[in-house]
């Protein structure tokens, strides 16, 4: 099994989501981030405009602690809504009507 840069590049997401909601984050791990982004996808993505979104918001409001949780939260909501499975059985409507 070969490293693969998309994985990489959505840990990195998921840990900088969670690291702003701890306040522990820098312009720099942001740019850094970014920039993997770049490396690894395309703009037209959902991962990535989820990162380039954050990052942006990040520049606005990396002092007000408040949204800056706000802006992880929402960062590690989008990386587990897109690593999300469908059921199996999603179109038996006996099930989920």
């Amino acid at each position: 099994m070969g490293f693969d840069l998309r994985k990489s590049v959505r840990l990195e997401a998921l840990s900088i989501g969670m690291r702003a909601r701890c306040n522990d984050l820098s312009r720099d791990d942001v740019d850094a981030m970014v920039t993997r982004a770049e490396e690894a996808m395309s703009s037209d993505e959902p991962l990535f405009r989820a990162i380039t979104d954050f990052a942006v918001q990040y520049e606005e409001c990396r002092f007000d602690r408040e949204r800056l949780v706000a802006i992880g939260q929402t960062l590690t909501d989008a990386i587990r809504t897109l690593v999300q499975h469908e059921p199996v059985d999603a179109g038996r409507a006996d099930i989920y009507g």
